[in-house]
């Protein structure tokens, strides 16, 4: 295999992990900045933000079944079609003036669509490597996170004297550019129509029998999921309660999303010295500590503090995660395993939106971050009880 042929693609693939993420940041991390602008509630915004992430999955659903139904439609075309989608709402988003129809369908569209185009993105890394050559998808995706973080210190600075009417104009312009990388992205194996082989086909209920403690463990994956999704949903919450703005919100998105960078870029070297499940449990500490040093935090200092723990937390469970599902699975059943750590997540997402917002507006910031604090420690005990920390990765 020559290296030096996947170098342009790589260049190309990493460029759009990294205007993607750029994009999704403001998408994702500033929704509650945008929406508490134009007057809405806490409890508003988490029904918003659970409805686009139940939105999401169908239109992951929707598109996985038209590309396996339609072999000829080439992925990087459709993705471009995604993308023209998303920003059709986007651009409704410049007309709004106050809270209201308007601006509620089009931020669960937004936010829907920005989060089912990630794994069509992931795919093209997938059906890049059919052509014979290799992506390292840990250096793109590593990138992605530190322009992620570049963008959340930015918009934190601008937003200090721009109103955040300027994020869905950014945004347009970000996806704009996310267009002409993937059509730059000319790597794409004929696909073929998939042939579903009966003996390979596993009910749901079966699954869930033969993988009991693999189930269990994604509980608990929820669990800690519900407080990262929790914090990271209602930062500027957070944030404002402490007396800070939006500057110290950025911030805190930049030094956690740079801190995932080590232990993303090196994952694969140093899964070799302990298991997968060993690396989840370490993950699933750093999650309760990080929790709790902002539940306990009284301080901006302190709130900083407690993102350092971002580098054994997230940045140790979502590579650990991917490979532990095909430790513990059969090989015919690994794809339904990673669907399920990918459900998993998004479950976390909307409890943490439809309950986090409830909290917000009946009790306080600090009843909200102690009910996430008491879920994640819950989620602790789980890995550890329900992670196998022997198996290896089946061939």
């Amino acid at each position: 295999m020559d290296n030096e042929h996947s170098k342009l693609p790589e260049t190309i693939y990493s460029m759009i992990q990294a205007t993607y993420w750029m994009g999704y940041c403001l998408v994702g991390s500033f929704m509650s900045v945008f929406l508490l602008y134009f007057g809405y509630s806490n409890s508003e915004i988490g029904l918003i933000a659970s409805t686009g992430s139940i939105l999401s999955v169908l239109f992951q659903l929707v598109s996985g079944r038209v590309l396996d139904k339609y072999p000829k439609i080439q992925l990087r075309k459709f993705t471009c079609c995604h993308i023209l989608i998303f920003l059709m709402p986007a651009a409704f988003q410049l007309l709004g003036k106050k809270s209201g129809f308007l601006i509620t369908v089009t931020m669960i569209l937004v936010y829907s669509l920005a989060n089912s185009l990630q794994p069509l993105l992931n795919s093209l890394c997938v059906q890049f490597e059919g052509t014979g050559l290799k992506i390292n998808f840990g250096l793109a995706r590593g990138l992605g996170s530190l322009t992620f973080a570049v963008m959340s210190f930015a918009m934190g600075k601008i937003l200090l004297k721009k109103p955040p009417t300027i994020l869905p104009k950014t945004y347009i312009a970000i996806f704009l550019c996310l267009i002409v990388w993937v059509l730059l992205f000319r790597y794409e194996p004929p696909r073929k129509q998939a042939k579903t082989l009966q003996r390979n086909e596993v009910s749901g209920i079966i699954l869930l029998k033969k993988y009991k403690k693999f189930i269990v463990f994604l509980i608990g994956v929820i669990c800690l999921m519900f407080g990262h999704s929790l914090i990271n949903q209602y930062m500027i919450q957070i944030v404002t309660s402490l007396g800070a703005d939006s500057d110290v919100m950025g911030k805190c998105f930049f030094m956690a999303a740079a801190l995932e960078l080590p232990a993303m870029f090196s994952f694969s070297k140093i899964k070799s010295k302990l298991s997968c499940g060993w690396w989840l449990c370490i993950s699933s500490v750093f999650f309760t500590l990080k929790h709790l040093l902002i539940f306990l935090a009284n301080s901006i200092v302190m709130l900083y503090t407690a993102q350092f723990m971002q580098i054994g937390g997230f940045a140790l469970l979502a590579p650990a995660v991917v490979y532990y599902a095909n430790e513990c699975m059969e090989k015919e059943d690994q794809a339904k395993g990673q669907a399920l750590v990918s459900a998993s997540m998004t479950a976390a997402g909307i409890f943490a939106s439809c309950i986090g917002g409830l909290l917000l507006d009946y009790t306080t910031v600090k009843g909200m971050l102690l009910v996430g604090t008491i879920v994640t420690a819950v989620g602790l005990i789980l890995v550890f009880a329900f992670t196998d920390k022997a198996c290896k990765i089946r061939s």
